[in-house]
């Protein structure tokens, strides 16, 4: 079962169609945000954010693996796999039961 919540378009501002906000699945886009924001991420929650473009940036893979799964899983998914080809970063991810 997937999260539904408030979509974003790619400039980050609020999704509407016909005046109305759009509302659908949201796992990939929080996944999305989490990862790619810098720290501090969000005031409510500051240390919630990866930056995995500077981590990468820096050649610490092995490390943001680590930090990208104990985020996720602070965020409610279990991650099951990480992959890296080209500098594209691929996560294999399940909600865990809420």
């Amino acid at each position: 079962m997937a999260r539904k919540g408030l979509i974003l378009e790619d400039n980050k501002k609020l999704s509407m169609v016909n005046g109305d906000l759009v509302i659908d699945e949201v796992d990939g886009q929080n996944i999305n945000l989490l990862l790619s924001n810098d720290l501090p991420g969000y005031m409510q929650f500051p240390l919630a954010c990866v930056g995995v473009v500077k981590s990468l940036n820096g050649n610490a893979l092995g490390a943001v693996r680590s930090q990208i799964k104990r985020k996720l899983k602070l965020d409610g998914y279990k991650v099951n796999s990480i992959t890296n080809v080209s500098g594209n970063i691929d996560i294999d991810y399940d909600l865990i039961n809420e």
